[in-house]
């Protein structure tokens, strides 16, 4: 796992090998183990490596033969034996990196050779035949790319921090995105906090001509859903083979590793099929709470005592927090207030203390109906009172006559329940959101999204799960797991998220996603990827409720982080009340205070804000 970074000056002026320095500089922490800078006329890569394949090669920029391809690249690809020894006949290979894949994979199939990846990466490849620069992000969205367009350059980096570092980027904020992320606690792809610094959309690449200083944008891979007839023991099978291969090439490392390992299936699931393929006991990682409701730690040590892992566990107090908070918001490089990235911190902290690399669990809450959200809406959408009218739509959408008609049957049975769906992901709707707002900041609108639809009948749960999976999971998940692991030198791996099993994963019908326990009176959850764990875990393990990764957010702001928030929200002259309202957020602030403690994630809000303006927008 490495940092990237690159001027590209489109009004044709010398790229600084200064300036590239000092962008890079601002990625050390994601690659401690070397550096590298290539610049020639008006294009610079810079590169910092944190070295897991073939340490003692792979030194990047990486170029080819004739050094007229020059490689800036982050991440891994996972079947780069696989891929070589298929290029094996076209090229001799100098190192054992994934890195020289890559390269001679563009050299052998151009820009198409994104198609054949199997992993997570962000990067720059410039051709210097064709005069191109290719900014490629994965198809999930794991590893980030943020740049920076004018005119007359463009500038890109792994984080948002090393793009600021560059010369004449301009911090004005953008009104729309400062809603987004009191509507989500992020703000949304493709934009961020600043007008003209975007990040770049999961399975998309941009083009630029560093001749006719032309940027074209180009999506390689779009989510799809494809709903297959198929019995369930065929669907656990080929997901239990898949898993296992899948598996087998993410433990491909030439330095220590382990695992997250919080006890809820996913990562349990993870780290027992990880463990089949080891010789030594897996390292395992978990994080608490001295609050035990919030604390996952004897799940863990459960899961742990099952397959046999090496254990390792760390408290995580609120000292700890407010110790931490202006170190994470200077990471993250923009607001970002989901509270969990503090116990995400440390998690990879400990970890980085004994191993290089981590496999964790991400992405089976999307992937396989695990939300809370997903009951809600199958409880909806299985309710006998309501049953004929979704048999109409559902015939409609199938068979209707005009295709128009069945789009609207389709989009009705969706909006049926999107209302209580989106109520689970914002935080301030838009009613509230013109209340916290000072009147010249407009209200964002809702994300969209898109995926392509294979298959005519898709159920109201497939189509939130792509919603959370295009939204939720990128700019939320995979960034907090990012840039906290990467804030200390760890690389995360996700094996669940490998697209051959996104793909199989969304070909599920419902009922192998949830299903309704009436022994227990609940909705199960997460199906079949439960029966796939049930080859290493017990039923009492697997069928006990969702647990959240959170913080004891209230007892927390109610005790140590109290004085903190109290000197944020209560001080009249802080910038922030130029762009929210100081008497709403007065309001909120006492009626926590008082008791009333569902105030509390928008007062976390306001105290991220401020943070954010302090440590980062006024001081960086």
């Amino acid at each position: 796992m490495c940092g990237i970074a690159g001027i590209i000056n489109l009004n044709g002026e010398p790229a600084s090998r200064d300036e590239l320095e000092r962008m890079n500089l601002a990625l050390i922490h994601r690659g401690p183990d070397g550096d590298g800078i290539f610049c020639k006329g008006n294009v610079g890569l810079a590169h910092r490596r944190l070295a897991i394949i073939d340490p003692r090669a792979g030194i990047q920029p990486f170029y080819s033969e004739d050094r007229r391809l020059i490689l800036s690249y982050n991440g891994e690809v996972y079947n780069y034996l696989e891929l070589r020894q298929e290029l094996g006949n076209d090229f001799r290979f100098w190192t054992q990196s994934d890195t020289e894949v890559v390269l001679r994979a563009y050299e052998k199939w151009g820009i198409d050779c994104l198609e054949r990846f199997r992993g997570m990466f962000a990067f720059a490849l410039y051709d210097e035949n064709k005069n191109r620069v290719y900014l490629v992000r994965d198809r999930v969205g794991i590893k980030p790319l943020f740049y920076y367009s004018t005119p007359e350059r463009m500038l890109f980096a792994s984080e948002f921090l090393s793009v600021l570092r560059a010369d004449g980027v301009r911090r004005e904020i953008a009104a729309e995105s400062l809603s987004g992320f009191f509507r989500y606690q992020y703000v949304p792809t493709p934009a961020t906090i600043y007008k003209n610094l975007y990040k770049l959309e999961p399975g998309h690449y941009l083009e630029v001509d560093t001749r006719r200083n032309h940027v074209t944008k180009h999506r390689y891979w779009e989510l799809p859903i494809n709903i297959l007839n198929r019995a369930e023991e065929d669907f656990l099978e080929e997901f239990n083979t898949l898993l296992d291969e899948t598996i087998r090439m993410y433990v491909r490392s030439d330095v220590p590793f382990g695992a997250f390992l919080s006890g809820g299936v996913d990562s349990s699931l993870v780290s027992a099929v990880m463990a089949k393929h080891l010789d030594d006991p897996v390292r395992t990682f978990t994080i608490g709470f001295n609050e035990e409701k919030h604390s996952e730690i004897p799940f863990a040590a459960e899961a742990s005592r099952v397959v046999g892992t090496n254990h390792y566990e760390k408290i995580v107090s609120p000292d700890l927090a407010e110790e931490v908070l202006s170190k994470l918001v200077v990471h993250f490089g923009e607001p970002f207030a989901d509270s969990s990235a503090i116990p995400t911190y440390y998690v990879s902290r400990e970890a980085a203390s004994r191993v290089k690399m981590v496999l964790s669990g991400d992405g089976g809450d999307e992937l396989f109906g695990g939300y809370n959200s997903y009951p809600i809406t199958f409880q909806d959408f299985s309710n006998p009172n309501q049953q004929w009218y979704h048999a109409l739509l559902n015939f409609a959408a199938q068979h209707g006559v005009f295709p128009a008609l069945r789009r609207w049957a389709r989009e009705k049975r969706t909006h049926l329940h999107q209302a209580k769906h989106d109520a689970q992901r914002q935080i301030f709707n838009d009613s509230s959101l013109r209340e916290l707002l000072s009147e010249e900041i407009p209200v964002a609108p809702e994300v969209s999204f898109s995926v392509n639809i294979l298959t005519q009948d898709v159920d109201p749960v497939s189509m939130f799960q792509a919603q959370d999976f295009k939204t939720y999971m990128v700019d939320d998940v995979l960034t907090k797991v990012d840039r906290m692991s990467m804030a200390n030198s760890l690389e995360v791996r996700v094996p669940l998220l490998d697209h051959k099993i996104v793909e199989l994963a969304f070909s599920l019908p419902l009922s192998l996603k949830l299903r309704q326990d009436d022994t227990a009176r609940r909705i199960e959850t997460k199906y079949l990827l439960k029966k796939s764990a049930a080859r290493f875990y017990p039923e009492s393990f697997l069928s006990r409720p969702k647990q959240g990764f959170g913080i004891p957010i209230v007892e927390w702001c109610l005790g140590p982080l109290r004085p903190l928030l109290e000197s944020k929200i209560r001080n009249r002259s802080n910038p922030i009340f130029n762009w929210i309202k100081y008497s709403y957020v007065q309001n909120i602030g006492n009626r926590f205070f008082k008791g009333d403690h569902a105030w509390v994630t928008r007062l976390w809000f306001v105290l991220i804000l401020s943070l954010w303006d302090e440590y980062v927008h006024r001081t960086h």
